[in-house]
């Protein structure tokens, strides 16, 4: 998963790293949420 750095503006310092979803992420996050739903 790639990461996205969060920066703040006044200091252009890195203040934190957050994850990045791909589509590939993304696509299976809601196959499995849909697949979950159903079970449920």
């Amino acid at each position: 998963m790639h990461q996205l750095r969060v920066i703040n503006p006044a200091t252009e310092e890195t203040v934190a790293t957050v994850p990045a979803a791909t589509a590939e992420d993304v696509a299976t996050a809601v196959t499995r949420a849909a697949a979950a739903q159903r079970a449920w």
